[in-house]
């Protein structure tokens, strides 16, 4: 057996809920042990007490109190810290069963054995008896519900016991005081037969008082009988009096049934008679609107010029115009369901297409319509009858009994329709059966292999028929077919208020409304499950409907609007109250299926008209509430206050995950919350993301399900956490959510449909609660495609099998991500609208670009078919239900359309590309924009070079190609080409699903950042650019937020960007070739200066220029000085350089130059000077250093920490010419400082920036992504 552990039972939770009133040192409890303290000093008076499982101290308290030597254990920790503090030392932790320190001349054991295993609980009467000669004992015979009662006996086997010991019962004391069943047993010093003379008197009292009891109960029984027969002879005359007002009740029916036909019939003609001249009006109106037109159109036609102009040729033959006898002209409507209507639904020649296209079908079955008829108008029921003889699918059954209908015009009618078309069958019953009854009697008329449940009083679209049986003619296996209907006056005329059902099946759903009404279901399928259940009358058809969804999955849904409910006083379609009998049978209809189906003991509530609540039986399960904790100390207190004071449920716990709050007032709250244990508090880095926060919560959880609680909740309903556990508990089931509301009573969320309209898809947002649509109402329960992570539950098994929420998201899209992962194994997602919250954090965008980024390409798949659990006719441009207009954007689009909103695509082309990813799971992908020749894309590819050369799998990613090409191919780097992926971040997200890593290079890949993350692939981002190229930054939110979204960010000199710090990793550069041959300069003595960067203006060459006309002449005439980069594209800045050289003498500008001529002038330079206004760290400064040349920098960029003042070279600020042309005073002047700055030089590349130490950096860094 599995050794309990008392901490674990007889804790706060216990003491707080299991002892019927919470259990504590308060005057409730005080007063009950003063009484019993006062009768132990009064009858027994001990000097020395000990109490055996002495809970909190109460008794051992009041004693003390009265001077009684009173000690107690007991086995709970949490009851002996609880202690009041003067007691404390006298009492301990341990068992009852443990050696004691003295003898007493009292012990008292009071309700504690029964806790105990039974071998434990007799040992504890041993070790007991063997310390005291007097013992008060209470331990309850018969309460076997209290779950920590493990040992529950009558009062004899505790007798047996104590006799075993030498100890009896004491009958002169009665101990009643303490519990009806308490004992004082006292160690035997009598002799035996004392005892038996002890025990032989209690019995003789106790059998004079049962025959005392006996003779009154005799005397009682003789007045009983008196009473009795007077109760009958009153019982006789109330049932007469019964008859008598049923008889008076049965004709008051009579005539209130016949006042209610005449009221019908009158109803019925007035009708009629309105309609028809509602009819006659719109004629009018409409003929009046035509003559109008035509006026105007004539008197248009007779001022017009083709008029003009044949009144000058008045011998010019007559015109003629033909009207084609079939045209009809429709005046416009308003309505826009009617414009939905037509742009939805067939025309007259798609009508007769499908008469054509019925008869070419491979499966042609029958189907047969099952009509009960019990006095419907005889104009409504002729209009349904032609709506099926109207059908395009001819293949049908028509199946009419009538249970005995009053009205003398009906039988006829029924007749002529049945002798006109042999395909309708009528029966006339003897007597009404019910609707049940008479449905059943129809149902035995049927011979198709599916029948469909069609109203007397309703119509069916014209195409119904067809559509059903081209489904079964793809989907052959179909069980159950339901479709979307709408609502239609009683006149037959105005269709309305349209119902677009779940295009996919919800065994939820069917809880709250029977989405099956008005279906067809497969013939055998009924007989299968009995047909329809009389005692269910008025929920007939939802009860057959979920009988059958019992014995078949094999269900699908028409998105069309095929059936018509009419609403004509005292149907079901005019109002929710128009059958409130028939709650009683939608009540036991849902209780027996539950029962059938679940094996589930429940009930069912009707809240309001129309809404349905099961009231499911829990488990009383240890749950766990997470809550994640950011600063917000105000909403967190509040929302653990109504938690704790409204919470009904009482088993629970509550892990709160820290992520680096600063708020005093919440640290002052974990310190009120340290001394309950039903609390915990998990500290996390801020950093943390919600996901990775409540992964490790759930690892310090110990409930059984899990509740995931946004901090900002306020719990205002008792039953939240039963009604979420209700759901949960069921084993379909994997997640369920509740219902947010705002403060307002708006709705924040009420199940969620990704990808309507947008990314999460909140139903009824900011609807005002409840909400009803043309898709339902919010008080509905729902299958969902998700629920909203603010108050969802899991079973921690559930939760287990997916593996937790996703890490790789940051926001709240990882309870959306969580339910889908549901969905897809198996589980369905419930929303309940009876677990209602408050919240107090408005909705806002708080995903991240990534996540946004990652749930779009995640949904894309589940969105290629529609939204699950979604109807194709609602617009998905809205969460508010309406009906989709012409020509509105799809699923796939609406979410391509958010991703340009946020600028990860570029340019108004939404399709996307399809490519494959480009690396496997062990290798390093390499992106840059091009391959073009640039210092950053220089030392990309020899990154990738040194990677792949020691031992790294590497792939090199880019959008254009370029001269580099050609050394990837030499060095065998594979090479993957995208000209999309720097515009379209879902091309990125493709290319790096798999990737191991991935080194992003450049700005302008910043879109591939958040694509890598999204993907899950750690990156590392190295930015190039100066400061000032980067200040758009600051300006482009994508741009800006992708700065935090970089696994790491490199830079190769110290940089802000936008005030994320970048990691610095310096450039490193392999050691230069000599140049063979090397630049030819002019054949003098002259020094060689060389200015080794592109033409631009912020590489400052203008600087120098000027810095030259300020030496003097003896000093200009010793140098030769090169321009030598390539043209940067900047023609007014080039025309300032040349107008500058043209001043001086010995200048000279090389443009175009190759990387190898660059190097081949600094090959030949006695001074290399690096004027620049801004940059990072030049290759062409490690270039310089390494081949030992003086060098003379601007202090900018990644320049002063790689060149140190009068160290390497010499410094000097940007733009000061003044300083530059003295330190080229100085140099020229001076070859020993020349070649000692030169030296010192290189031995500082030697040991600081070579390639192999840059490498070695990356590669640290990559090592920790």
């Amino acid at each position: 057996m599995t050794e309990i552990d008392p901490d674990k039972i007889f804790d706060a939770v216990y003491y707080a809920h299991g002892c019927g009133v919470p259990y504590e040192r308060n005057e409730h409890w005080l007063r009950q042990f003063r009484a019993i303290a006062e009768r132990i000093v009064v009858d027994i008076q001990p000097r020395t007490v000990f109490d055996a499982g002495c809970a909190m101290g109460l008794l051992v308290e009041t004693l003390r109190d009265r001077g009684v030597e009173a000690y107690g254990v007991d086995i709970s920790s949490f009851a002996i810290s609880q202690i009041y503090a003067p007691i404390k030392p006298f009492c301990w932790v341990g068992s009852v069963g443990d050696a004691l320190p003295q003898r007493y001349d009292l012990v008292v054991c009071i309700e504690v054995l029964e806790h105990m295993q039974q071998s434990d609980a007799e040992a504890a009467i041993v070790n007991l008896c063997q310390y005291c000669d007097d013992l008060l004992f209470s331990s309850s015979p018969d309460d076997y519900r209290e779950v920590t009662h493990f040992n529950v006996q009558p009062p004899e086997y505790w007798s047996g016991i104590f006799a075993r010991q030498g100890f009896y019962r004491d009958f002169d004391f009665d101990a009643t005081f303490i519990t009806p069943w308490a004992v004082r047993f006292r160690r035997g010093q009598d002799p035996f037969h004392q005892i038996v003379h002890g025990y032989e008197r209690r019995y003789w009292r106790l059998s004079r008082e049962n025959s005392d009891l006996r003779a009154l109960s005799h005397e009682l029984r003789g007045h009983t009988d008196a009473s009795y027969q007077l109760i009958l002879d009153l019982n006789r005359q109330l049932a007469d009096r019964d008859q008598q007002l049923l008889d008076r009740e049965q004709e008051l029916h009579h005539y209130r049934n016949e006042l209610n036909w005449s009221v019908r019939a009158y109803g019925y003609l007035r009708n009629e008679l309105q309609g028809y001249i509602d009819r006659l009006q719109a004629d009018l109106e409409l003929k009046v609107n035509h003559i109008e037109e035509l006026k105007a159109a004539i008197a248009r036609l007779e001022s017009g010029r083709v008029m003009q102009f044949l009144r000058r040729f008045e011998r010019a033959p007559a015109l003629s115009h033909t009207v084609p006898t079939d045209a009809v002209i429709e005046a416009p409507s308003a309505d826009a369901y009617a414009h939905w209507i037509t742009a939805h639904e067939p025309n007259a020649a798609e009508l007769k297409a499908q008469r054509t296209q019925s008869s070419e079908f491979a499966y042609r079955p029958l189907i047969s319509l099952i009509t009960p008829v019990f006095d419907p108008p005889p104009d409504v029921l002729a209009q349904t009858l032609d709506s099926v003889r109207a059908q395009t699918y001819p293949h049908w059954q028509l199946c009419l009994v009538d249970g005995g209908s009053a009205h003398h015009r009906l039988r006829p009618l029924l007749e002529a329709y049945a002798r006109d078309d042999s395909r309708i069958n009528v029966r006339f019953l003897p007597q009404n059966l019910g609707i049940s009854g008479n449905s059943n009697a129809a149902l035995a008329l049927a011979q198709g292999e599916f029948v469909l449940l069609f109203d007397h009083d309703d119509l069916l679209a014209p195409h119904a028929l067809y559509e059903l049986v081209r489904l079964l003619n793809d989907h052959a296996d179909t069980d159950i077919i339901y479709y979307d209907e709408d609502k239609i006056d009683a006149a037959g005329q105005q269709r309305h208020s349209p119902w677009f059902k779940p295009t996919t099946w919800s065994p939820d759903t069917i809880l709250a409304t029977n989405i099956l009404m008005h279906s067809a279901i497969r013939r055998a399928l009924i007989a299968q499950v009995g047909g329809f259940d009389m005692r269910r009358d008025g929920a007939q058809d939802w009860d057959l409907a979920l009988r059958c969804v019992e014995q078949t999955s094999r269900i699908r849904h028409l998105p069309m609007v095929l059936y018509h409910w009419r609403q004509i006083p005292g149907s079901a379609a005019a109002h929710v109250h128009a059958k409130p009998w028939a709650l009683e049978a939608q009540s036991l209809s849902i209780v027996d299926h539950l029962r059938r189906s679940e094996g589930l003991q429940l009930q069912v509530a009707f809240p309001s008209a129309g809404t349905v609540q099961i009231v499911w039986p829990t488990m009383h399960l240890h749950v766990t509430v997470i809550i994640v904790v950011h600063d917000h100390a105000t909403l967190l207190r509040h929302c653990l206050t109504t938690l704790r004071q409204v919470t009904r449920y009482p088993h629970y716990e509550v892990v709160l995950v820290d992520l680096g709050t600063t708020q005093p007032e919440i640290a002052l709250l974990y310190a009120e919350l340290a001394a309950d244990p039903c609390y915990r508090v998990v500290r996390c880095a801020a950093t943390t993301s919600f996901a990775a926060a409540a992964n490790m919560a759930v690892r310090h959880a110990t409930g059984e399900r899990l509740v995931f609680l946004d901090a900002s909740s306020e719990i205002f309903h008792p039953d939240w956490l039963h009604e979420l556990l209700g759901w949960g508990d069921r084993t379909a089931i994997g997640v369920v959510g509740a219902k947010i509301l705002y403060p307002d009573g708006t709705i924040k969320h009420a199940g969620m449909f990704p990808g309507l309209a947008g990314l999460q898809g909140r139903l009824f947002y900011g609807e005002p609660e409840p909400a009803y649509s043309s898709f339902g109402s919010s008080e509905w329960y729902r299958t969902c495609a998700a629920v909203s992570g603010e108050a969802m539950l899991l079973r921690r098994e559930v939760f287990t099998q997916l593996g937790g929420f996703d890490e790789a998201y940051q926001g709240d899209w990882a309870a959306v991500d969580l339910c889908l992962r549901a969905s897809a194994v198996g589980y369905r997602v419930v929303y309940t609208p009876f677990a209602r919250l408050l919240s107090h954090r408005q909705l806002t965008t708080e995903e991240s670009y990534a996540d946004q980024l990652r749930a779009a390409m995640q949904l894309r798949p589940l969105l290629t078919t529609g939204i699950p659990f979604y109807n194709p006719n609602l617009s998905l441009a809205t969460l508010q239900p309406r009906f989709a207009q012409p020509a509105e954007p799809q699923a796939l689009t609406l979410l391509d359309q958010q991703l340009h909103q946020l600028g990860l695509l570029a340019g108004a082309q939404l399709h996307m590309v399809q490519v494959a990813p480009v690396a496997s799971t062990t290798q390093v992908v390499l992106a840059t924009p091009d391959l073009e020749w640039q210092e950053a894309t220089v030392m990309l590819v020899q990154l990738a070079v040194w990677l792949q050369r020691y031992g790294r799998s590497v792939v090199l990613l880019t959008a254009r190609g370029g001269a580099l090409e050609a050394d990837c191919a030499a060095a065998d780097i594979p090479l993957r080409i995208e000209p999309q992926m720097l515009d379209d971040a879902r091309v990125g997200y493709q290319l790096l699903q798999n990737a191991a890593a991935v080194v992003i290079n450049q700005a302008a890949s910043w879109r591939l950042v958040h694509a890598a993350r999204a993907a899950g692939a750690p990156s590392l981002w190295w930015l190039h650019e100066t400061a000032s190229a980067l200040a758009a930054f600051a300006d482009n939110a994508p741009m800006h937020a992708v700065l935090a979204t970089a696994s790491c960010l490199v830079t190769p000199s110290a940089l802000q960007v936008a005030s994320v710090p970048a990691q610095v990793i310096p450039y490193g550069l392999h050691e230069p070739s000599p140049c063979d041959p090397p630049l030819p300069v002019r054949s003098d003595q002259r020094l060689v200066i060389v200015v080794p960067s592109s033409i631009v203006p912020h590489h400052g060459q203008d600087t120098l220029l000027r810095a030259l006309g300020l030496l003097p002449k003896v000093l200009a005439d010793q140098v030769e000085v090169y321009l030598a980069g390539r043209n940067g594209g900047d023609w007014a800045f080039g025309q300032t350089l040349k107008a500058l050289a043209e001043r001086l003498p010995n200048v000279t500008l090389c443009n175009a130059l190759t990387p190898e001529q660059v190097s081949a002038y600094l090959a030949a330079a006695d001074i290399v000077v690096l004027p620049a206004r801004e940059t990072t760290l030049p290759l062409s400064l490690l270039e310089s250093m390494a081949r030992g040349k003086a060098i003379i920098a601007t202090s900018v960029g990644g320049m002063p920490a790689t060149l140190r003042h009068t160290h390497e070279g010499l410094l000097c600020p940007p733009e000061d010419y003044h300083g530059l042309a003295q330190a080229l005073a100085l140099l020229i002047g001076d070859p020993a400082l020349r070649q000692q700055l030169g030296l010192q030089a290189r031995e500082r590349f030697q040991r600081e920036f070579t390639f192999a130490h840059f490498a070695q950096a990356v590669v640290a860094q990559l090592r920790q992504l």
